[in-house]
C-alpha cells in the first residue's frame, strides 16, 4: 500500500472520530459560529447588493447536443437549435 493510501485512511479515521466526538459531547452544535462570524456580518451579501438592479440575459442551454432557451421564470424550453433573445415563454409574458 502506498504511503498516500495510508495517510488518506488515517486522515479519513480521524475525521470519523471527530465527527462522533462532536456528535457525542455537543448534539446541539450547529457550526454557526464557524470563523467567529459575527450576527451582523451574516448577510453581507445580502446588503452589498440592495438597489443594483440585475441585467436579465437568456438562459441557453445544451440539450442532447442541441440548444434550448428556457424562460427565466418557469425554466421551461421556450425554443431548440440557435440563441435567441427570448426571455420568457408565452405562459409567463402574460402573467
Amino acid at each position: 500500500m502506498s504511503v498516500i493510501a495510508i495517510a488518506f485512511i488515517v486522515a479519513v479515521g480521524l475525521w470519523v472520530e471527530g465527527i462522533d466526538y462532536m456528535n457525542t459531547h455537543h448534539p446541539d452544535y450547529k457550526g454557526e459560529d464557524f470563523l467567529n462570524e459575527e450576527e451582523d456580518l451574516k448577510d453581507w451579501d445580502i446588503t452589498l447588493t440592495d438597489g443594483l438592479e440585475e441585467e436579465i440575459i437568456p438562459i441557453y442551454k445544451f440539450n442532447n447536443g442541441r440548444g434550448a432557451m428556457l424562460c427565466n421564470k418557469c425554466r421551461t424550453i421556450i425554443s431548440t437549435g440557435p440563441k435567441t433573445e427570448e426571455l420568457y415563454c408565452e405562459k409567463c409574458k402574460t402573467k
